[in-house]
Formats: structure tokens, C-alpha cells, sequence
């Protein structure tokens, strides 16, 4: 479990995201009891933590200037959201993708902070009021209206 965790994270960060998937769905199936634990006799928790942060690395990436969304979205999540997705130096980012494309994008900073937003192969520098949440809109980044 735990290095099937690695090698999805390892393809998140090369943006594969059918391999990222593929392997994603072998650690669910091949190494993970129907309670959802990793299959270590009798339990490790390295393949949980490292597959849940393997699919937060396919829907977000940070270094703590920079975000990227949507990195490894794999085909067959198709439409879905998250609310509430962490992103270095104290960061709260919410999504919504429609036929796998991003349709709509909420930032949020606790503090004022300058931060370079990439989806795809566009990217913009948006400067983020601390305490207020920042909607990319729709024209930014080639985002299609809701």
C-alpha cells in the first residue's frame, strides 16, 4: 500500500493523470480491505495517508506561491467539487469541474498574499485580500461560466 501511494503521488506531480488513476485504483482494489485500511497485515497506515494525498495532488498542487489546479484530474472524474482543499502557507481553495474542465474556483488567505494561479497552461498573479474569499471568474484562466 504505502509504495503504491508513492508511485500515485510521483505521477501526480508529472501531471499523468491516467497513470495516477490506474495505480489509485490498484491501491483501492489490490490493497485495501472493505473497511477502506490498508492491507499490511495487519494494518499500515502509510498506503491511508499516501492515497489521500494522492487524490488532494490530483486536484491541487502548492508550493506556497503558486497553485495549480486541477493538475492530474483524472478522465474518469468527469464533473465533481471539493470544498475546503488545504494549499500551502494557510491557504482554503473550493472547485467545481464540469466535463473535466474547471468551471468555477474560490480562493481563500487568512492574510494578504500575492499568489501565481495556474490551470492547464494558463497561469495569472492574483493578489488575495487577507479574510475575504477571492472567486476566480470566468474569463481568468479560461474558465467556462457555471
Amino acid at each position: 500500500g504505502w509504495s503504491r501511494a508513492w508511485i500515485i503521488n510521483f505521477y501526480t506531480k508529472l501531471r499523468d493523470n491516467d497513470k495516477a488513476y490506474e495505480n489509485l485504483t490498484a491501491l483501492i482494489a489490490g490493497s485495501t480491505y472493505p473497511n477502506m485500511f490498508d492491507k499490511h497485515p495487519p494494518f499500515q497506515i502509510d498506503g491511508n495517508f499516501g492515497g489521500t494525498a494522492a487524490i488532494a495532488n490530483m486536484l491541487l498542487q502548492s508550493d506556497g506561491e503558486s497553485i495549480t489546479l486541477l493538475p492530474a484530474l483524472p478522465r474518469a472524474w468527469k464533473n465533481g467539487h471539493i470544498r475546503g482543499l488545504k494549499a500551502k502557507g494557510a491557504g482554503t481553495v473550493n472547485m467545481e469541474w464540469k466535463n473535466g474542465r474547471l468551471v468555477k474556483c474560490e480562493v481563500y488567505y487568512e492574510k494578504d498574499r500575492t499568489v501565481t494561479v495556474r490551470y492547464k497552461d494558463k497561469k495569472t498573479e492574483m493578489t488575495i485580500t487577507g479574510g475575504n474569499v477571492t472567486e476566480l471568474k470566468s474569463g481568468l484562466l479560461g474558465l467556462r461560466s457555471v
